[in-house]
């Protein structure tokens, strides 16, 4: 918390090893974004007709993703070095009492704090494309939509920082134009999920752990993005911001979609990294198979039912302690919510046995 402004003007060495060291990794992640395009870019030998046809999803995705962290890293470089300059060089550009802007400061940092949750989460939707194709030996439906898509949110992802602002006192027409473009986000992130669900419906002929996972991260993600269109309205972030309305909104969209990607792709790797051909005809000759030479598919489903059940159980209740008032950053429970806190105790607990679950399904 001590990086925010004017916190950050507290005198503390750790302050400025914060700082260094957030420099040091803006700076791998430039570089590590740069060769990402460049590679990317070398692989279609100047064709512009092999790169879109031909490159994987899951590759632009990558490069979406470095293209958001060179737009938004060099932003959060100058925040850094304008507050170590207000630090020890006496300069004023978060002071106001000396002519500074504290919401500079917020201005700053949030375009960057936005663009970096598509950061965390465009490379899960590039393995979910994967995923789903490789299972369904078809290329996902709409392929060029999916494109457009995936280029649309990484452009919305900068210009609409300011939701994260509704209470600092926006004038109404900054408000109407981060509410729309807010809002805009929902569709296309809604093509992704209309045609990973049709191929997925269309081509699918049988279910194992991968693909429960893959439908997880669809049910949590469109759960999310529907707390997401409420929290983009103006008027009703008023009475939700920084309360755990949010911080369910939040993890239901991130957390949850990351997790169950990660935990989707270790399962799908687990069987094409050995060269497993997983299509035949007899389910019960492909279920064998892969406890054999992968993981046990029925481990793995009781590693997704325990950490389904969990997971709901511990961040659904979050929306109606944010709708009671609960502020989010406190660390207990008032006594009227002990319910909520023996609810998210008892998740935690399944959770934990997922993770057993899923280690174990790879040795039993």
């Amino acid at each position: 918390m001590n990086f925010y402004v004017p916190l950050s003007k507290m005198n503390y060495s750790s302050i400025d090893l914060l700082f260094f060291s957030l420099h040091m990794a803006g700076l791998s992640s430039l570089f590590g974004s740069i060769n990402f395009i460049s590679s990317i870019l070398s692989v279609s030998s100047f064709s512009l007709l092999y790169l879109f046809n031909f490159i994987e999803l899951f590759s632009w995705s990558i490069f979406f993703t470095s293209l958001l962290l060179i737009i938004s890293i060099p932003v959060l470089a100058a925040c850094i070095t304008m507050i170590i300059s207000d630090r020890h060089f006496n300069s004023c550009f978060f002071d106001p009492l000396r002519g500074g802007d504290l919401l500079l400061f917020q201005h700053l940092f949030w375009f960057f704090g936005h663009p970096e949750v598509y950061i965390l989460i465009l490379p899960a939707f590039g393995l979910i494309s994967s995923i789903i194709s490789k299972f369904t030996q078809f290329i996902i439906f709409g392929r060029d939509s999916m494109l457009i898509a995936l280029f649309l949110i990484g452009l919305l992802g900068c210009i609409v920082w300011g939701h994260y602002m509704f209470v600092v006192g926006f004038d109404i027409d900054s408000r109407a134009y981060f509410t729309s473009s807010t809002s805009v986000i929902a569709i296309p992130t809604g093509i992704k999920l209309l045609n990973w669900l049709l191929t997925l419906w269309s081509n699918l002929y049988y279910l194992i752990t991968p693909i429960f996972f893959i439908l997880g991260f669809l049910l949590s993600f469109s759960f999310g993005g529907f707390t997401g269109l409420i929290l983009a309205n103006s008027i009703i972030d008023l009475i939700l911001h920084d309360s755990y309305f949010v911080v369910g909104h939040f993890h239901y969209v991130l957390s949850l979609g990351a997790v169950y990607t990660i935990y989707s792709a270790f399962y799908t790797y687990s069987l094409f990294l050995l060269n497993f051909s997983y299509i035949h005809s007899n389910s019960n000759y492909v279920l064998f198979s892969i406890s054999s030479y992968g993981f046990n598919d029925w481990v793995g489903r009781l590693s997704f039912i325990s950490f389904f059940i969990s997971s709901n159980l511990l961040f659904f209740p979050l929306h109606s302690l944010g709708i009671l008032g609960f502020p989010r950053r406190v660390f207990d429970y008032l006594i009227i919510f002990y319910r909520f806190n023996w609810l998210s105790s008892l998740s935690i607990i399944g959770i934990g046995c997922s993770l057993v679950l899923f280690l174990l399904s790879f040795y039993v």
